[in-house]
């Protein structure tokens, strides 16, 4: 036959258990079992301090909790505050091109030249074309549709089939 004592141990470590198999570590539980053992007190005692352990894991869960919760509010507006920036990136672009002159790019002579005869009077003309519709245009050579290139990438624009993939931009 049990005597109280054991009994209440074993009530002690059934709350440590059951706080521990809801996600509180097994060093805590460990710490309580060892101490109860200890202990040459009333069975009292022993079940005041077993709710005690058990309550103050619990109180350190829902703090964890609550921070979670508040690192899921914090990552849900970075995702936000992303989306907001590149609408207005996205924005910013097209407000470039329409109706821009090409003249506005600062490109040579040569270069604007060859998109006239191109019939390329405009930024949003000129990024509706691709690379290899350019190359084939009369005088035009790697040197100027280089230019081409990294005079709309400065300014956040590619020639079609030049932009980069969102899947590489949202990594």
């Amino acid at each position: 036959m049990r005597t109280e004592l054991e009994m209440w141990e074993e009530i002690a470590i059934r709350v440590a258990v059951a706080v521990v198999s809801r996600g509180v570590t097994s060093e805590v539980l460990y710490g309580a079992t060892t101490n109860v053992h200890k202990w040459h007190h009333k069975p009292s005692e022993i079940a005041c301090y077993a709710f005690q352990v058990a309550s103050a894991m619990m109180d350190r869960r829902c703090e964890i909790l609550e921070h979670m919760k508040e690192l899921d509010k914090l990552e849900e507006n970075r995702a936000q505050e992303l989306g907001r920036r590149r609408e207005q990136d996205k924005k910013a672009q097209e407000e470039a091109k329409s109706g821009t002159s090409i003249t506005e790019l600062d490109l040579t002579v040569r270069a604007q030249n060859i998109l006239r005869a191109e019939s390329i009077y405009t930024i949003e003309q000129l990024c509706e074309r691709r690379a290899s519709d350019l190359i084939r245009a009369p005088g035009m050579g790697k040197k100027s549709l280089n230019e081409i290139r990294e005079i709309l990438r400065a300014r956040g624009l590619f020639l079609k089939g030049d932009e980069p993939n969102d899947d590489k931009q949202g990594s």
